[in-house]
């Protein structure tokens, strides 16, 4: 068994196929567990509950994921509004020879029913190839066990003749909350296999902006 070291976070793999072959072409891969990490931090302070508009709420998550690709060794190409998702990095076809999506990001800010949420926001994940899939949403806190199990399900019933190998889900939940008497965010991920098995789960309390005193 082949294992690799990511220069990242250190982590050692157990070389899989496509991962290996990854690697030897020099491609960036994306560790979703880091993801989620950077984008609580990023965010930390940034986004007020009750007071921050919808689409500046929205501006400011993807401008997260903008500013990450900028900062790639090889950023990829960045698209807005594509098939239905808000956002996707691609491999650039001058650097190399496939125009794969590397990356798929939806997020929905206002909608709150579960049932819609995955018939349309999770569905658009689906429906789109892409190796690592993120979907971020605000549901109601009582409603979220069933949430990720028609996520679950859902995935689960995708025909495995539209999926990509080792394709991953990264799905954030976020919940407004008080941490040492202040608000707070606390966000929650969970990082869901092609088959809609759950890998990991990971939760971090952010603080809210804080209110401007006139």
């Amino acid at each position: 068994m082949l294992y690799l070291k990511c220069e990242k976070c250190g982590e050692v793999l157990k070389g899989r196929e496509t991962t290996i072959s990854l690697a030897i072409k020099g491609l960036e891969m994306i560790y979703l567990k880091s993801l989620f990490e950077d984008f609580c931090k990023y965010l930390d302070g940034k986004l007020r509950w009750t007071e921050t508009k919808h689409k500046e709420w929205t501006d400011s998550i993807l401008k997260f994921f903008s500013e990450k690709n900028k900062a790639e060794v090889i950023p990829y190409v960045e698209e807005f509004n594509h098939m239905m998702v808000d956002y996707i990095w691609r491999y650039n076809p001058e650097r190399y020879s496939m125009f794969d999506i590397e990356l798929a990001v939806e997020h929905e800010g206002q909608e709150k029913d579960i049932t819609t949420l995955v018939e349309k926001e999770i569905q658009h994940l689906i429906d789109l190839k892409a190796r690592n899939k993120v979907g971020i949403f605000y549901p109601r806190m009582g409603d979220e066990k069933e949430f990720i199990k028609k996520i679950k399900n859902r995935i689960a019933s995708q025909s495995t003749a539209f999926k990509i190998n080792d394709e991953k889900y990264l799905i954030i939940l976020g919940y407004a909350t008080t941490k040492m008497g202040k608000r707070a965010i606390l966000f929650k991920g969970f990082i869901l296999d092609q088959n809609g098995t759950l890998q990991e789960q990971m939760e971090q309390t952010i603080l809210q902006k804080p209110s401007i005193k006139t």
